[in-house]
């Protein structure tokens, strides 16, 4: 089965979009295997619970409202369909592969108050 290629991570200050390259469609000998959809995970403390699905058409997520600064690790998972004959009829069986990617969100902009540089003269 075709595994998620090119996974790969854009930040801003609370948000990641993660963007892969489109799993292809093959087929080989009477076996037809199609992409059937994604799926994003987030990994919260050793358990990956699942963000969503994306259109197979659509190979990008953008996980929002996260803390700046923080580290977050996601898995993408590529659902397969399997259409395949055996004994003159068609069967139909699923499989999944996927990739990992760690990504930061960036640190929040700080606001600095700025006292202007002050000009002593002295005359002698």
């Amino acid at each position: 089965m075709t595994p998620v290629k090119g996974l790969k991570a854009e930040a801003g200050e609370d948000w990641i979009k993660l963007s892969w390259k489109a799993c292809p469609d093959f087929t080989y000998q009477q076996d037809t295997i199609t992409v059937a959809h994604y799926e994003v995970f987030l990994d919260q403390g050793g358990k990956w619970t699942s963000l969503g699905k994306v259109d197979k058409g659509s190979p990008s997520f953008t996980h929002s409202a996260l803390s700046p600064g923080t580290g977050y690790k996601y898995s993408v998972q590529v659902a397969n369909d399997i259409l395949y004959m055996y004994e003159g009829v068609f069967h139909k069986l699923s499989s999944y592969s996927s990739s990992r990617l760690s990504a930061q969100t960036i640190q929040a902009a700080t606001t600095a108050s700025t006292t202007p540089a002050s000009t002593d003269r002295q005359t002698v």
